[in-house]
């Protein structure tokens, strides 16, 4: 038997798992749909991790990053440290360079832990995404 507080977690779980919004929130039509305007790409990477899979891709306008989604099968502590580095990658250059930077400071921090997921591993699937983009026409 579960207890009050266990029902409620249970309940909340049900309804957020079950939800279009949270198995849809990552898509990038979620995520792009209202920004995009005429002109930007949309770069894609993937990576194997010993984690797991890494799913990148970024929104790029005009050289730099509108919105970022980092996705996969690896799991990051906390949760929502994922948004943070989504979050940390808007506005800059849409360069391999300046994500590095990103991932370098961001994965140094004490309060966030990418269990078997290194820099390198995050670079490998970004820089895969840039390289999607530079086939077709400049970012």
């Amino acid at each position: 038997t579960l207890s009050a507080q266990e029902q409620a977690y249970a309940d909340q779980f049900r309804q957020d798992l079950t939800s279009q919004d949270w198995l849809f929130e990552k898509s990038e039509k979620t995520r792009y749909g209202s920004l995009r305007q005429e002109g930007d790409q949309i770069a894609r990477g993937r990576e194997k991790a010993p984690a797991g899979l890494l799913w990148f891709s970024a929104l790029v306008r005009q050289g730099k990053i509108v919105k970022a989604i980092l996705n996969g099968d690896f799991h990051p502590r906390p949760v929502q440290s994922v948004q943070w580095l989504e979050d940390a990658l808007s506005g800059i250059e849409a360069t391999p360079a300046a994500c590095e930077a990103v991932y370098s400071q961001f994965l140094a921090r004490p309060d966030v832990e990418f269990a078997g997921v290194e820099v390198a591993h995050l670079m490998a699937a970004t820089t895969k995404a840039f390289e999607s983009i530079s086939a077709d026409s400049p970012a």
